[in-house]
């Protein structure tokens, strides 16, 4: 039985809330019910093509106590960040220490005249391709495991590969 592959979450710091909260061509904004609250969201969420992207937003030069919290768990389940142009130093700076502790790969913006949906799109082909070749050369690994055990040769593979 085949699994459904997971999308790869991709955290954007630095758009401005106009880049996050209106919708480009190929974009799903989540249908969320409409809360009451005193102040603007944190981190918002919408779908663009293969990926989740999640847009950090922040108003000062740092994160505040009451949005790390809420800033680690979306670090945490993103696969990468991509850090924009227009991100303040200090939210970078703890966004990319947030996601070295775990172990969440940080991109730097790789084209800054690019629009946004093109940079989102480029960051979640990367991780696909990545992923794929990650898939085939555990695949090709297998194969010649399986080819060399019907050889008798299976030990002699196992000790030159981890020497």
């Amino acid at each position: 039985m085949r699994r459904k592959r997971k999308r790869p979450t991709i955290l954007v710091v630095g758009a401005s809330h106009s880049d996050g909260a209106l919708p480009f061509a190929g974009v799903q904004i989540a249908n969320r019910a409409h809360r009451n609250r005193r102040k603007a969201a944190v981190v918002s969420s919408c779908t663009q093509g293969t990926a989740r992207v999640f847009f950090l937003h922040s108003s000062g030069e740092t994160l505040g106590e009451e949005e790390l919290p809420i800033v680690k768990r979306s670090i945490m389940r993103s696969s990468v960040i991509l850090l924009l142009q227009h991100a303040a130093v200090g939210v970078a700076l703890q966004a990319a220490a947030i996601a070295k502790t775990h172990n969440v790969n940080v991109m730097i913006d790789p084209d800054p005249m690019l629009a946004l949906p093109e940079k989102i799109k480029r960051a979640a082909d990367q991780l696909l391709q990545a992923k794929q070749q990650r898939r085939a050369t555990v695949k090709k690994w297998k194969k010649d495991v399986s080819n060399k055990k019907e050889q008798g040769v299976y030990g002699l593979l196992l000790l030159n590969r981890f020497n």
